[in-house]
């Protein structure tokens, strides 16, 4: 499989244990793991215009 700088992977973290919440909070807040208004555009619209690998 070949990746190109379009290729991005986007997902959810959720949890009702509030310690791992706080350290996930604390891990995104730290890192800046939190996706800016242009590359959920990008990803929103790839998702639409490119068809599902596998078929």
């Amino acid at each position: 499989m070949r990746w190109s700088i379009r290729d991005v992977i986007m997902g959810a973290a959720v949890t009702s244990d509030p310690d791992l919440h706080a350290a996930l909070h604390d891990h995104r807040n730290l890192h800046g793991t939190i996706p800016g208004p242009m590359e959920v555009f990008l990803v929103l619209s790839s998702a639409v215009s490119t068809p599902a690998s596998g078929r």
